[in-house]
């Protein structure tokens, strides 16, 4: 009986000694081939910005045309606005501004009666639509903009719906 126990001693300590040689070999080893593919594989370029998105929105009704196209990359969007009201002087401009979530603010500057101006506007982008927001404005440092941005309805204003950019000219 003695013989049987040293024997099965003997027997699981080699065993215990193979796995624990296994593991740091194995140890050894993972790290090196982690930081030889991470460098290696495009995922491993999380610097690089991505390519623009282009959006266009639209809405024709009645005598009313608006029309809204942007250039979205990261956070910032630049694009051109278009609103033609009826009885109301038209305008048609650029845009400049920032996503907050799904949320632009940006700044307008359009021509009208002549007159080049800059107003604030803000757009709920959402469900494939683009969502006017309005508020209480106020003229500072020559351009008018909103007094309360978080006070902002997307409520009451033009609601836009996703076009092709075909149909909207540069």
């Amino acid at each position: 009986m003695i013989i049987i126990n040293s024997f099965c001693m003997n027997y699981l300590v080699l065993l215990l000694a193979a796995n624990i040689c296994l593991l740091a070999c194995n140890n050894n080893e993972q790290p090196a081939d982690t930081s030889s593919t991470t460098t290696d594989t495009p995922a491993a370029k999380t610097y690089e910005s991505p390519a623009p998105v282009l959006l266009c929105f639209g809405k024709i009704s009645n005598k009313d045309t608006v029309q809204l196209r942007l250039s979205v990359s990261d956070s910032t969007a630049s694009g051109s606005l278009l609103y033609k009201l009826h009885e109301k002087d038209s305008n048609k401009g650029k845009l400049q501004g920032v996503l907050r979530g799904d949320t632009l603010i940006g700044n307008y500057t359009f021509q009208s009666e002549g007159t080049e101006s800059v107003r604030e506007v803000a757009f709920l982008l959402k469900d494939s639509m683009a969502i006017e927001g309005l508020g209480k404005i106020e003229e500072r440092n020559g351009q008018m903009v909103f007094t309360n941005r978080s006070a902002l309805n997307f409520g009451k204003g033009i609601v836009l719906k996703k076009i092709p950019c075909g149909d909207i000219a540069e």
